[in-house]
């Protein structure tokens, strides 16, 4: 299966580089290895798509990030990662608490996400991000504050804070405390009670 998914993607970017010569040469500034979760690949796939580009494209400048999910982040998997040129490295953690994570249909836990900053420090990745989700289910207001906090102490290059947007929830929720208007909903209510 994995061999399939990498063999599509090189045959689309043969396509690319049939239909626009030049993309050849551009120097590439960022090459993100993002979507259906790349850490998933056997590492002498993700190999086999690297070596492709590289031979294909100009990498003379490109930094490598690649997204991954929690659990697969072990210390063997970077290690390997790193090996083959990647620095930058982002998973989505949407929460640091277990009921929330769990609620969310998600397969690792806080521990695992604690695990992947560690094991990336120690294969020597120079820049690690977390995505944080807010307004997920059983979500308080105190437990994205915990998130921010546990954040905060993990020493992140960088962080996403991102609000969930789900056309029920955008129905009947309020805020994240679904306590009081948020503020497009008091805007809303603004506009529809003003006078004439």
């Amino acid at each position: 299966m994995f061999t399939k998914v990498i063999d599509l993607n090189i045959s689309e970017a043969r396509l690319w580089l049939k239909a626009v010569p030049h993309l050849a040469d551009v120097p590439i500034g960022e090459f993100n290895l993002f979507g259906g979760t790349p850490s998933l690949l056997p590492v002498e796939e993700l190999e086999r798509l690297l070596d492709f580009y590289r031979t294909h494209f100009n990498f003379s400048e490109a930094t490598l990030r690649l997204e991954g999910e929690p659990g697969s982040l072990t210390l063997p998997f970077l290690t390997a990662a790193s090996h083959l040129g990647i620095t930058k490295i982002s998973f989505g953690a949407q929460s640091f608490s277990d009921e929330v994570i769990r609620s969310s249909g998600r397969m690792h836990n806080s521990q695992d996400c604690f695990e992947a900053v560690h094991n990336a420090r120690i294969a020597g990745f120079e820049w690690i991000s977390v995505d944080l989700i807010y307004g997920l289910r059983n979500q308080t207001v105190d437990l994205v504050r915990q998130d921010i906090l546990k954040a905060r102490e993990l020493n992140l290059e960088h962080l996403v804070c991102t609000k969930l947007h789900l056309e029920d929830f955008m129905k009947t929720r309020t805020g994240v405390s679904m306590q009081r208007p948020s503020v497009w909903q008091k805007k809303i209510k603004e506009k529809t009670i003003a006078p004439n």
